[in-house]
C-alpha cells in the first residue's frame, strides 16, 4: 500500500473489523429465531464520535460507518504524531485534554417542540417485564394501556399520530386488521388519529411480534412483523442452549425454551403501507445501523415510529445513552424524523438535524404518562 493511502487503508480495515465483529456475534447467537447478519453496532467507535455535537454531522455522509472510519482516521493521526514530533510530552498532554474534553461535552437535550407541522403523542409506560405472566397483571396493563390511549386522544387539537411502547396490546394482534380496527374503534370512539400499537401473535405455531397501525383516516389497520429480534431475550441462541445443557442444565434450558420463543414474522414488508403512515422500527432492530434506511426504501414515510420495552432491563442508563447516539445518527444520516415511545423509559424525537428532544409530559396516570412533540412541516 503507499504510504499516503496506509491512513485510509487503516481506517477501512477498521471499520471492516467492526463489521466482521457484528457477523461474529451473529454466529455466536445463531437460534431459530435469528440468522447471520452484521445487524448488532453496539460498541462501534462512531458511537464515541456521535455523543459530540460537532463531530456526529460527519454521520451525515455515511452514518455509523462514516464516523468510525473518520475516527480511525484521527487516532491514525494522532498516533503518527506521537511517533514523528520531538516533543511527545506537548503533544500526549494535548492528547489527553482533548479526550477528557471530547468524552465530557455535555449533548445537550432540547425539551422544547422546535416544529409546527402535525402533532405526535409518546406514551410511555412502566410495566415490568413479568406482569403478564398473570391474569391480574395482563387485567391492569390492558385498563392502564387504555386509560392512556383516552387520555392521548383528549389533548387539544387531537393528535394526528400516537405511538406506544412495544407489547402495548391496546387490542388483540391474532385478529383480522380490519377485526383490530373496528375493535380500536369500539374501544376509542373512531379518532381521526393514526395509532402504532405491537403485541405477540401465534403464527403457524409460532409466537411473532407483530405491530398493528389503525389508520383513522382512511379507517382502516396494517401489520408488519418484528424481524431482528433479541437474543437471551425473545429466542433462546443454539450455543447458549448447548452449553448449559453440557452443565447438566436441560431443565433450565427448556423452561427458557417456553419464555423465549419468538421468531421473525412472515410479514417483513413494510411497502404497501400507505406514505402517511410512519415506517415502524421494533425495539433493538435500530442495533442495525441500516434499519431506518431500509425502510425509507421501500415507501416515503412522514417519520420512523420507533416503539420500545426495556421491562427486563428498567432503568439501564448505559443502554440508553448507546441507544439515543445510534437513533440521532440512524435520524441524521437519512434525514428522517425518529419518534421512540417506551416502556420503562422515556421515548423523545431524534430530529433530522441529529437533536434529541425529550417533551414534558402533558397529562399522566398511575403508570403512563402522555407527551406530545411536533413533526416538521
Amino acid at each position: 500500500v503507499p504510504p499516503f493511502l496506509l491512513p485510509v487503508f487503516f481506517a477501512l480495515l477498521w471499520v471492516g473489523a467492526e463489521v466482521l465483529g457484528s457477523v461474529g456475534f451473529s454466529l455466536g447467537t445463531l437460534g431459530e429465531g435469528s440468522s447471520v447478519n452484521s445487524f448488532f453496532s453496539f460498541g462501534y467507535l462512531g458511537y464515541a464520535l456521535g455523543v459530540h455535537e460537532l463531530l456526529i454531522q460527519g454521520a451525515r455522509i455515511a452514518g455509523v460507518y462514516g464516523l468510525s472510519f473518520f475516527g480511525a482516521l484521527l487516532g491514525y493521526g494522532i498516533w503518527v504524531l506521537s511517533e514523528r514530533l520531538s516533543q511527545p510530552r506537548f503533544w500526549w498532554g494535548s492528547i489527553i485534554v482533548g479526550c477528557i474534553l471530547f468524552i465530557t461535552t455535555p449533548d445537550y437535550e432540547n425539551t422544547t417542540p422546535l416544529y409546527d407541522g402535525p402533532t405526535v403523542a409518546i406514551i410511555d409506560t412502566r410495566f415490568s417485564g413479568n406482569l403478564h405472566q398473570t391474569i391480574d397483571g395482563e387485567l391492569y396493563k390492558q385498563t392502564q394501556i387504555k386509560e392512556a390511549v383516552a387520555a392521548a386522544l383528549a389533548i387539544a387539537p387531537v393528535p394526528a399520530y400516537i405511538i406506544l411502547p412495544e407489547d402495548s396490546h391496546l387490542t388483540n394482534p391474532s385478529l383480522t386488521p380490519i377485526g383490530a380496527y373496528r375493535l380500536f374503534r369500539f374501544q376509542s370512539g373512531d379518532p381521526s388519529s393514526v395509532v402504532i400499537d405491537s403485541g405477540q401473535v401465534t403464527v403457524d405455531s409460532k409466537s411473532a411480534l407483530r405491530a398493528t397501525v389503525y389508520d383513522g383516516v382512511l379507517k382502516t389497520a396494517y401489520v408488519t412483523d418484528k424481524q431482528y429480534l433479541v437474543p437471551q431475550g425473545e429466542y433462546m441462541p443454539t450455543f447458549y442452549a448447548l452449553i448449559l445443557q453440557l452443565l447438566g442444565q436441560g431443565d433450565t434450558v427448556t423452561g427458557l425454551a417456553k419464555k423465549l420463543s419468538y421468531y421473525p414474522g412472515p410479514l417483513a414488508s413494510q411497502a404497501e403501507l400507505p406514505s402517511h403512515v410512519p415506517g415502524i422500527l421494533f425495539c433493538f432492530e435500530s442495533a442495525n445501523p441500516r434499519a431506518v434506511r431500509k425502510l425509507l426504501q421501500e415507501r416515503k414515510v412522514p417519520f420512523i415510529a420507533h416503539p420500545i420495552s426495556h421491562g427486563w432491563f428498567h432503568e439501564s442508563h448505559i443502554l440508553w445513552q448507546q441507544q439515543d447516539v445510534m437513533l440521532k445518527i440512524q435520524a441524521l444520516w437519512n434525514r428522517t424524523a425518529i419518534i421512540s415511545a417506551g416502556n420503562m423509559m422515556r421515548g423523545a424525537l431524534y430530529t433530522k438535524t441529529g437533536e434529541k428532544i425529550t417533551p414534558t409530559p402533558a397529562v399522566a396516570g398511575e403508570s403512563w404518562q402522555v407527551s406530545v412533540v411536533r413533526l416538521e412541516e
